[in-house]
C-alpha cells in the first residue's frame, strides 16, 4: 500500500485505486481487494477467520458493556484508547473459557476463571487512578443481600489526592463516585447503580468516613463489577465550575467479583 507524502485532494476510488486519509495529514492509496464478503462468509479457506471474527464481536459486546454502565461519567474520564483496549482485555478474557469450542467462548466463563479479568483497568490510561487517588479503600460485596460497599476511611484530600497541575490549589475542590454493574454478558445488558459525594474542599482537613453502598439484584450469580472515580472543581468567583480536562480525572474498575 502506498503513502502519498504530499497533499492529494482525492477521496475514494479512481481505477480501483482507493483513497482514505491515514493518520493525520498522510493520505493512503491501495488497490481495492477483490475479496468479497460473501466468501469470508462461506469458504472453508476463511474458517479461522469466522472463529476469529466472532470472538472479536463477543469481546466487543462486552465492552459496551463496560462503557455503558459508566456512560453518566465517561465524558470526561475515557481516553480515545478505551473501546481498543476493551476489546483487547476482553478477547484476553474469554480465551480463558475451557468450556466452549473456539469461536463460541465467552466473557462469562472466562471472567469466572481468571486470573485475568477486568480488575484494575483504567478508562482514562491518561490517568491512572493510583497516581490520583492514594488513599486506600476497600470493596466489599454481599451477593445474599445485593450490595457492593466501597469503604474510604477519613483522609487529608491534599496529602492523598493529586490535583491537576497549574491551578490555584487554594481553590480546587473534588467529588469521588463509585459506579457497580451487574453484568449479564451472555444476554448483552448490566444492572447499574452509583454514588457520589458532595463537591469537598481540597485541602489539609481530615474528611469522613466515605461509605458508598451500590445494590444489585440479591442473590445475583452475574459478574458484578465496582469502579471508583474523581471529579475536579476550581472555585471561580465563588461559582464552582466541574474541569473538563482528562489529564487528572481518573477513573478504574476497582473490584470484580464472581461466583
Amino acid at each position: 500500500m502506498a503513502i502519498a507524502k504530499s497533499f492529494i485532494n482525492l477521496k475514494g476510488t479512481i481505477y480501483n485505486t482507493t483513497f482514505r486519509r491515514g493518520i493525520g495529514s498522510k493520505v493512503i492509496a491501495g488497490q481495492k481487494s477483490s475479496l468479497d464478503a460473501a466468501q469470508v462468509k462461506t469458504s472453508a479457506a476463511f474458517a479461522n477467520t469466522r472463529l476469529n471474527n466472532a470472538e472479536f464481536a463477543t469481546s466487543a459486546h462486552a465492552g459496551d458493556l463496560f462503557r455503558g454502565i459508566a456512560a453518566l461519567r465517561r465524558a470526561f474520564h475515557e481516553s480515545r484508547l478505551l473501546i481498543p483496549h476493551l476489546v483487547r482485555m476482553g478477547i484476553a478474557v474469554l480465551r480463558q473459557d475451557v468450556t466452549n469450542p473456539w469461536g463460541l467462548r465467552t466473557v462469562a466463563n472466562g471472567i469466572a476463571v481468571g486470573p485475568i479479568n477486568y480488575n484494575k483497568m483504567d478508562y482514562n490510561e491518561d490517568a491512572p487512578l493510583p497516581s490520583v487517588i492514594q488513599c486506600p479503600f476497600t470493596v466489599t460485596v454481599d451477593r445474599v443481600a445485593g450490595t457492593a460497599t466501597t469503604n474510604i476511611p477519613s483522609f487529608v484530600p491534599n496529602a492523598f489526592l493529586v490535583p491537576p497541575a497549574g491551578l490555584p490549589y487554594s481553590a480546587l475542590k473534588f467529588q469521588l463516585f463509585v459506579f457497580t454493574g451487574e453484568m449479564d454478558f451472555d444476554n448483552g445488558f448490566a444492572i447499574e447503580d452509583g454514588q457520589i459525594t458532595a463537591v469537598l474542599p481540597w485541602d489539609g482537613a481530615g474528611t469522613a468516613i466515605i461509605n458508598f453502598i451500590d445494590t444489585f439484584t440479591a442473590a445475583s450469580v452475574l459478574p458484578v463489577v465496582t469502579s471508583l472515580g474523581i471529579n475536579w472543581w476550581l472555585t471561580v468567583s465563588g461559582v464552582d465550575t466541574l474541569l473538563r480536562n482528562k489529564s487528572n480525572n481518573a477513573m478504574r474498575i476497582v473490584n470484580v467479583d464472581t461466583v
